[in-house]
């Protein structure tokens, strides 16, 4: 098990991450009027769905940037089985909350799945997200570099 630095401000970022997080879930929640449930949905679709970027340095190096989205025939199709398994959910309503997303633009299904949708295909929910989120974790990641104050 590795130990933790002492030089790093660990907890804190910890604290700031989670702030951020929750404040995210509430704005979305809000925002979009959806569920934690479909949340967790569409944040696993996205995920998987745009994995190939993670995975593959060209595709990385060619559409891991604002400009280009990831064409739908780079994204991986989400299965029914792997959303409502890996987030313990019952079938039936995972894919009831899927169809729901579908229908409201948040999904796309494709090849017997379900895809986080290229933007031009809807409204870019994450327009400023991206952004917003960079200059989050850069300045949540700069605290973890502050020095310890002295005793």
């Amino acid at each position: 098990m590795s130990q933790n630095n002492p030089t790093k401000a660990t907890r804190l970022v910890a604290s700031h991450f989670a702030k951020y997080s929750t404040d995210l879930i509430g704005y979305t929640a809000r925002r979009y009027a959806i569920s934690i449930d479909e949340m967790a949905i569409i944040a696993l679709v996205f995920a998987e769905s745009t994995r190939p970027i993670r995975e593959d340095p060209y595709l990385a190096s060619k559409f891991g940037f604002e400009d280009r989205p990831l064409p739908n025939e780079y994204r991986v199709s989400v299965n029914l089985k792997f959303i409502h398994t890996s987030l313990g959910m019952s079938r039936e309503t995972t894919r009831r909350k899927l169809e729901r997303l579908v229908t409201r633009g948040f999904l796309s299904r494709i090849n017997g799945g379900y895809v986080f949708p290229m933007p031009h295909e809807r409204v870019d929910l994450a327009n400023g997200f991206r952004e917003t989120l960079l200059k989050t974790l850069e300045a949540i990641a700069a605290l973890g570099q502050r020095p310890r104050v002295a005793d």
